[in-house]
């Protein structure tokens, strides 16, 4: 059993609402606006983020967490860190 602490921006009741399916599409449009507008205050830097040396956005979906969905993120860390990875740059990339 592992618990994670819960993410800024995602509601819980939306999550178990898609997962069980007892809504669909329900509230769709106010769970974007919410994201969008939280996204777009973090870009002009209007919340800091404590401690944080580097910030790294990845474009995914990101409705359910999945064990494909750590890997890139272990992989977007490596990068950070200098590591390359072809995996993550591709064959032949710079």
């Amino acid at each position: 059993y592992r618990e994670f602490r819960r993410s800024e921006c995602i509601s819980t009741t939306t999550l178990i609402n898609r997962i069980l399916g007892c809504h669909p599409g329900a509230n769709a449009n106010e769970a974007f606006s919410l994201t969008s507008r939280r996204m777009s205050e973090f870009s002009r830097g209007n919340k800091p983020i404590e401690n944080a040396t580097k910030i790294v956005y990845i474009s995914a979906v990101w409705d359910l967490l999945h064990t494909s969905h750590v890997e890139a993120l272990r992989l977007a860390m490596e990068a950070v860190k200098g590591w390359r990875s072809t995996r993550f740059v591709g064959e032949g990339r710079n």
